[in-house]
């Protein structure tokens, strides 16, 4: 195996190909985690020279988490309130990267810088993030159960996965989920399917679920119902 097929798929409803889906949300995961472009670049390459060890990646990710920036009670615990303002301007330094991946537009970045500097309470920071990863979680996660391709399909949904899971306070699942997808990619679902079940998720299961929940809403909104987004996070999450 050399190169993955669908890569350089082009996703219309992005403007963008997945190669090019990928490097948007791994420049925001860089930050966010350590050696987070090394795991990666690891890890497709094992998968090209078909030696990967679904366990050892499962640990590096449970160790690599260890770092994750968005980690509540590591920010107040172990660096007391005093950590506030460092950790309010390292959200606003992802602004220009969110941009860059075409998640916000120029109005939407001023906006969302101005939020941010308005509230010394590190929850309702993370959960401004939150909200922003899981508004493009739901835009994914339509985009991707529209795509007639299967393995597109599953690759896009996927990483809508780890970024909703990212929200939901989820990190491992969220790392998880990314190479999973990646695996998907580069044609071995077998690997993808391992590493889903790392965090106890049935990948065929998970896939239709939430095409039925993507179709559902779609159905509702066409209907004039606009459902709480908070009720869906809870059917698919539990209690959050």
């Amino acid at each position: 195996m050399t190169v993955s097929v669908i890569l350089n798929t082009r996703i219309d409803e992005l403007n963008k190909t997945l190669e090019e889906l990928y490097n948007s949300i791994g420049e925001l995961y860089d930050s966010y985690f350590g050696k987070f472009t090394k795991l990666i670049r690891n890890f497709t390459d094992d998968l090209k020279k078909n030696s990967l060890n679904v366990d050892e990646y499962y640990e590096h990710v449970q160790n690599l988490v260890k770092e994750f920036k968005l980690d509540i009670e590591y920010l107040v615990k172990r660096h007391g309130t005093s950590a506030i303002d460092d950790f309010r301007e390292f959200l606003i330094e992802q602004i220009p990267k969110l941009k860059r991946g075409m998640f916000i537009d120029d109005a939407d970045a001023e906006k969302l810088k101005e939020v941010l500097g308005d509230t010394d309470d590190p929850l309702i920071l993370i959960l401004i993030i939150a909200k922003l990863y899981d508004e493009q979680a739901r835009k994914l996660f339509r985009i991707a159960c529209g795509q007639e391709n299967e393995d597109l399909r599953d690759a896009v949904l996927l990483l809508a996965e780890s970024l909703r899971s990212i929200s939901v306070s989820k990190p491992v699942n969220s790392m998880i989920a990314y190479l999973a997808s990646l695996a998907i990619a580069y044609g071995r679902r077998d690997i993808a399917e391992k590493l889903m079940s790392k965090v106890g998720e049935e990948t065929r299961w998970l896939i239709k679920f939430t095409c039925a929940i993507a179709r559902t809403v779609t159905y509702l909104e066409n209907e004039g119902i606009q459902p709480r987004h908070e009720d869906i996070a809870t059917t698919r999450y539990g209690e959050i």
